[in-house]
C-alpha cells in the first residue's frame, strides 16, 4: 500500500458550488500538486526546519476543516457502499492558504538538505521506512524526491495565494 496526498487548488466559487451541493463531485481546480508517498517525511523535515510553526504545519497535512459528514463507522447496520461514497473533502480556507504559504516561502532547498537524513527518517519510522541517500534522479524516497515534491507543493500554494483560492486536500 502506498500513500500520495493531492492539494487542488480551487477558486472561491467553486469551493461554494461544492459547499452547496447536495453530493460533493469532482471539484473544477486551477491546479495540482501530488505528493508520492513523501508526505510524512515533508512533514517531519518541516517541523524540523520550522519547529515554531507545527500548528500551520500540521494543518498543511491534516487539515481540520471538511465538507460533508464523516462517516459513521460504528454504525454496525451500516451501508459500506454509502459510507465509503460520504467520505468528507477537507480543505483549507484562503486564509490558512496564505499562512501555510508564507511558512513554506521561508523554508529552502538548503534547508531540506539539511535536515535530510534516511537513516534519522528510517530510524524513526518516516513512512514509508526505506528512504535512501541515491543521487539517482529516477530514484525515489530519497532528497531528490522530497525537493521535487516541496517545489510542487510550494509553487501550489504561491499559486493558490496570488489567486485567493481554496486549496483541497485529498490523503489516500
Amino acid at each position: 500500500m502506498s500513500q500520495s496526498t493531492s492539494y487542488y487548488s480551487i477558486p472561491s466559487s467553486e469551493f461554494l458550488r461544492l459547499k452547496d451541493a447536495e453530493n460533493v463531485s469532482q471539484p473544477e481546480y486551477t491546479d495540482v500538486a501530488t505528493l508520492h508517498q513523501s508526505h510524512e517525511g515533508l512533514r517531519y523535515i518541516l517541523v524540523k526546519t520550522v519547529p515554531s510553526k507545527i500548528n500551520s504545519i500540521t494543518e498543511l497535512f491534516n487539515p481540520e476543516s471538511y465538507i460533508d459528514s464523516l462517516p459513521d463507522f460504528e454504525n454496525e447496520n451500516a451501508d459500506i457502499d454509502a459510507l465509503l461514497n460520504n467520505i468528507p473533502l477537507y480543505y483549507l480556507t484562503p486564509e490558512k492558504v496564505n499562512i501555510i504559504h508564507s511558512v513554506l516561502t521561508t523554508v529552502t532547498n538548503a534547508d531540506i538538505c539539511k535536515n535530510f537524513s534516511s537513516n534519522e527518517f528510517n530510524k524513526n519510522g518516516i513512512y514509508p521506512e526505506v528512504w535512501n541517500d541515491s543521487l539517482d534522479p529516477d530514484s525515489t524516497f530519497n532528497l531528490n524526491h522530497l525537493t521535487k515534491d516541496f517545489k510542487d507543493l510550494n509553487e501550489l500554494f504561491s499559486k493558490a495565494s496570488l489567486q485567493n483560492n481554496y486549496v483541497i486536500v485529498c490523503i489516500g
